[in-house]
Formats: structure tokens, sequence, C-alpha cells
């Protein structure tokens, strides 16, 4: 046993790369892109998860036009976290969303948002018009074991927070569905399986960077925009060595 204990095991940062729930590294900013996925002087690309790349965008100053949306819907939608996120950073797309606001939106931009939408869409018709599923992992015993399970699940999304920290509505209709792959921790800090007794460790829930299309439900005359978001992407087992 000694031997195990005093073994060198890899490890991360506390919180990995994305930090701890609720937490957002400081050197994300929008836009921000490795340039070493595309240079092949540098080999492999860098392992871990990476911002997306950002979509080229035509850099037009906004335009106010006369007819506006109908301002009794900002009374409707809340200005911090909604009520339906509780202790998450998005929520489902359910009975809350505000459907009445996004079909105008989408009416009104619908050119826009088919230009944007083709161009981030990545999942295939048949999975993002889909309901919200959820599965796991299921591996021959023989082949091993996890040290941290999680709960995955394919989601549409109603509402989230952006990497700034300010709560968007996603864009989710039957001519634009937008679903995203959610990884939780299924025993968030609780010790990693299969550790020996004096081995300190505990299951971090990770995030991963995701473009929505989405618009701020405070300025809903102005067109959408593809936004980031940090949406939890896996759970890690970290070592605590101290």
């Amino acid at each position: 046993m000694s031997t195990l204990c005093s073994a060198n095991y890899a490890t991360t940062a506390p919180g990995g790369y994305w930090g701890a729930r609720g937490g957002y590294p400081t050197s994300l900013t929008k836009g921000h892109y490795d340039s070493t996925r595309r240079d092949s002087r540098y080999g492999a690309p860098p392992l871990g998860p990476q911002l997306p790349e950002p979509l080229p965008q035509k850099q037009e100053p906004f335009r106010p036009t006369t007819s506006r949306l109908d301002s009794s819907y900002l009374n409707q939608l809340p200005a911090d976290r909604p009520s339906c996120a509780r202790k998450r950073d998005y929520c489902l797309h359910d009975h809350d969303y505000p459907m009445d606001m996004v079909r105008n939106v989408v009416q009104r931009y619908q050119g826009d948002i088919y230009r944007m939408y083709s161009e981030m869409q990545p999942l295939p018709v048949e999975v993002a018009v889909g309901g919200n599923v959820s599965y796991r992992y299921n591996f021959p015993s023989e082949r091993g074991t996890w040290a941290c399970e999680t709960d995955v699940f394919t989601m549409r999304i109603g509402w989230a927070r952006n990497w700034a920290g300010r709560w968007k509505v996603v864009l989710n209709t039957e001519q634009f569905p937008q679903s995203v792959r959610l990884e939780h921790c299924k025993y968030e800090n609780r010790t990693c399986q299969m550790m020996p007794p004096c081995v300190r460790s505990s299951c971090l829930q990770r995030y991963t960077a995701v473009q929505l299309l989405s618009t701020d439900p405070q300025t809903p005359d102005r067109s959408p925009t593809v936004d980031t978001f940090l949406l939890p992407g896996g759970c890690s087992c970290y070592i605590d060595f101290n």
C-alpha cells in the first residue's frame, strides 16, 4: 500500500481548465482562438477543451427602425437569473420559454438568423429536432470503470448565462432547433472511485464552451448573435496532495 500511495498521479489544477462550478477563467475573452489549431508547425493540437472559432460577422452599425417589438414582453422577462435556473447556469426549453418574443425576433431577422444558424449548427437535423433525452456510458465491466461517473443528456436549452455572466434567451423554434450535449457529475464532490484510502480525491464538474444563437431579452429589437456559453461537459477526478 505504501508504494501505491507514494505513486505520482497525473492531475490538473484545482477545478480543471474551466474552474469549479459557477466560476469562469479570467483569460476567457470573446473571440479567443488558439492559433496552434491551424499551424501544422506546432504538431498535434493542444489537449483539453478549446473555444470554438469565432464566426465571421459583418461589422455593420446598428440601424434602429421605426417599428418596434411589443414592449410588454420586457415586463414579462427577468433581467437577472430566471427562476427556472435555480442553481444552474441554464434552463431547459419548457413552458417558461418566451416563445412569443422569440417568434417575433425570428420573423424580424429571419435572413440573418438563417445565415448564422447554417454556419454554426453542428448536429444532424434528426438529433437537433428531437426532444430531451438522457443516457449513460455503458461499457462491459471487464474493460474497467470510471473514477467519476456522469449522467449525459441531450437537451434543448431555453435560457443560458453567457461567458460574461449575462442571461440570454437561446433561440429554439421548430425552424431553428438547438440541442446541446450536457454531462453532469453523478456524485459531485464525492471521493473518486477505485482510489486507496490514503489518497484524498474528489469528483469535480468540468465545463465546455458552446456556441448558441441567442438574443438579449432586454433588447429584443436588436438582431440575435452567436454567443459563447460554458455548459457542463464532463467530470474529473481531482487528487489533493496537500
